[in-house]
């Protein structure tokens, strides 16, 4: 199923239950959306490397990556009970660069000696379910605890070429491509709350941390976000905010071990519908 129809099942499931459902004191909304963007810069090393290799860690400045990247995020939250909720949210990261490294290395069954020109991708989603419980609730204030996960799906590309000899020329040859991947479910538990200013203001937050290790995978989850809403209508509103995640994975295979360690933070901007 690809995300947008995800979003419209989800959101047409909620709509349809909001008559069984309780309140928020976020402007007393049973299903609130938002949708909006993200100013976000990312701090990311990662390696893929064989079990007869040496490890080598790659980061984006080393292979001339943008650490910057502005990006799509939405989020659905759904209160189904007078203390209990349902919150969805996707948000991505994706970067590329090209350089001529100053170094060996390697990554999965590439590997390279000084002078090699590399040139790579990196793209990063991430997936958030919670069900959460306010055990204190009023009619403008809510704090209570949330239980979930997040699921961070990682892809790294990185092409080699050379510069080498045909005949008389110098020429650059290709010397072959490595794509490398992890998909992460990580639970997470949080802690939430907010409070409500008048009748158009709402402020919130969250902030989560987990570390888990199943099977291959060993990971570590630590997640703040906060945000100011301003309804100017009952229905629609605007929204600011700022967002932390960081992310550390390990999965160790028999033939090679993958590491990606990523944080990711910025401000957040959004518009919001509520019924």
């Amino acid at each position: 199923m690809s995300l947008r129809k995800f979003w419209v099942v989800v959101s047409g499931l909620l709509l349809g239950s909001v008559a069984l459902a309780g309140e928020s004191p976020k402007f007393g909304d049973t299903v609130s959306l938002r949708l909006g963007g993200m100013i976000h810069k990312a701090d990311a090393t990662f390696s893929d490397t064989r079990i007869d290799r040496p490890p080598v860690e790659l980061d984006l400045k080393g292979l001339g990556m943008d650490k910057r990247y502005d990006s799509f995020w939405a989020g659905l939250e759904w209160q189904f009970a007078k203390r209990w909720g349902l919150t969805l949210s996707y948000s991505d990261f994706s970067t590329d660069g090209e350089r001529s490294v100053a170094e060996g290395g390697n990554f999965g069954d590439l590997e390279w000696s000084v002078g090699a020109e590399l040139t790579s991708e990196m793209d990063m989603k991430i997936y958030i379910v919670d069900v959460t419980w306010d055990f204190v609730k009023t009619e403008r204030s809510h704090f209570g605890l949330g239980l979930g996960a997040h699921v961070a799906d990682f892809s790294m590309e990185i092409d080699l070429s050379v510069e080498g000899q045909i005949g008389d020329d110098t020429a650059i040859i290709a010397g072959g491509t490595e794509t490398a991947g992890i998909t992460a479910p990580l639970p997470n538990i949080s802690m939430r709350g907010g409070h409500r200013f008048g009748d158009n203001f709402y402020l919130g937050g969250t902030a989560g941390y987990f570390s888990l290790k199943v099977g291959d995978i060993d990971g570590e989850l630590i997640t703040a976000r906060g945000s100011l809403e301003w309804r100017p209508h009952k229905r629609f509103g605007l929204g600011i905010g700022y967002q932390f995640v960081s992310f550390d994975v390990q999965e160790k295979k028999e033939t090679k071990q993958e590491r990606y360690d990523a944080d990711f933070y910025g401000p957040i901007f959004f518009v919001s519908a509520g019924f």
